[in-house]
């Protein structure tokens, strides 16, 4: 039996079903959507995220690896070490107390080109510690604390490093 109230919601209904196709039918032969980039400021405060671009390797700072200096603004040095490292007592710098690098860094980059660097207080990857994104640089680590453990400051303090697929 014909029933005036149900023609009437078969009516709603096949318009909303015909908008919604109409609609997923435009959207088919849309236009693909176009990214835009936009310049970013690559300096690194010390709790900023990776930035878009990344920044430039400090001179003597080689891709694919991690480098650091003696003294705050890339002086001194750079030491570079490629992959994961337990114990930075094992490489050499003769103006560093000791004659090596362990804890005796005051700046330094990420220059790796695949992944983040986890920089470690103690070797062996112990104590406090930092993940660094790729192209992380920190020009004077007396005003950079370890995000993790007791968070102390890393000027003259790092041990060890381990790679790490992201922060």
């Amino acid at each position: 039996m014909w029933n005036p109230l149900n023609n009437k919601k078969r009516r709603v209904t096949v318009a909303l079903v015909t908008m919604v196709a109409g609609a997923g039918m435009a959207m088919a032969f849309a236009a693909p959507a176009q990214a835009t980039t936009s310049p970013r400021v690559v300096t690194m405060a010390a709790s900023s995220p990776m930035p878009a671009v990344l920044p430039a390797a400090p001179a003597g700072c080689t891709a694919g690896n991690l480098c650091f200096w003696k003294n705050k603004g890339f002086n001194d040095g750079p030491g570079k070490l490629a992959g994961t490292n337990s114990d930075w007592r094992v490489f050499s710098h003769a103006t560093c107390a000791g004659g090596v690098w362990n804890d005796c860094a005051s700046s330094l980059f990420n220059a790796d080109t695949v992944d983040a660097e986890v920089v470690f207080k103690d070797i062996d990857f112990g104590g406090d510690s930092r993940c660094l994104p790729l192209g992380a640089s920190f020009t004077d680590l007396s005003t950079v604390a370890y995000t993790t453990g007791g968070r102390s400051n890393m000027n003259d303090s790092i041990s060890s490093n381990r790679l790490t697929p992201a922060c």
